[in-house]
């Protein structure tokens, strides 16, 4: 047990010192198809204050035409933006101006599942449940 949690934190470690990526006209064409792990977070901020964490797998896919451009019921962050007052070309916007993504690939849907379990109960995001 004590193997499998030092990997995950290693894998953590990794995820929270990449580039974080802007939410701008490049991210298209700068996300992978690759399936992995996500967190999304406002700039500047401690990577302790994740606004939501989140597993696909692909990532352009996800982040880029579900959660920037998609509608409501397309991701559950963009869903609860708007639940909060935020409408949805808003909530666009507030991505574009405020947020950065950070993500790691990870090919194993199963090690996916686990270390965004992982990293939820780790990082605390503001929005998952």
């Amino acid at each position: 047990m004590i193997e499998i949690t030092q990997k995950y934190i290693e894998k953590l470690l990794i995820l929270i010192s990449s580039h974080p990526t802007p939410f701008d006209d490049n991210l298209h064409r700068n996300l992978p198809t690759e399936g992995g792990i996500y967190r999304v977070f406002e700039a500047p901020s401690d990577w302790r204050e994740s606004i939501y964490v989140g597993k696909t797998s692909n990532l352009q896919d996800r982040i880029y035409n579900n959660l920037l451009m998609g509608n409501t019921q397309a991701h559950t962050l963009k869903r609860k933006l708007v639940n909060a007052g935020f409408p949805n070309e808003k909530a666009k916007q507030y991505f574009k101006n405020n947020c950065r993504i950070q993500y790691l690939e990870i090919s194993d849907e199963r090690q996916r599942s686990f270390f965004e379990h992982f990293t939820i109960s780790i990082l605390k995001p503001k929005y998952n449940d």
